[in-house]
């Protein structure tokens, strides 16, 4: 990916390739006075209430952009669970039985 040098909007979706959380999605929380900077939150490490501070040269920014009205840690969470975890499905809760033979 390209880092694609545009001006950060709130809700833009990147990917970051620095620093402890790369090559992780997160979104664009807060837009600083500064466009090298942005606030980034994932919903989990980073939450809306403490997001992180994070340079722009150390995003890739994708063309996804997230309405960020009414936002929750856990609906980040879910919007960046795809993309963050592409192989593994979303757990349903259901364990299914398996017979042993001989009993």
């Amino acid at each position: 990916m390209q880092n694609n040098r545009c001006i950060p909007q709130v809700g833009n979706v990147v990917r970051a390739t620095a620093g402890r959380d790369a090559h992780y999605y997160v979104i664009t929380n807060v837009k600083t006075d500064d466009d090298n900077f942005v606030y980034i939150a994932d919903g989990k490490q980073r939450t809306l209430n403490k997001p992180k501070l994070k340079n722009v040269k150390h995003l890739d920014f994708l063309k996804k952009i997230v309405k960020m009205e009414k936002m929750t840690d856990k609906k980040i969470r879910a919007e960046l669970h795809s993309l963050n975890y592409p192989q593994s499905e979303p757990s349903t809760g259901v364990v299914e039985a398996v017979k042993v033979e001989g009993e």
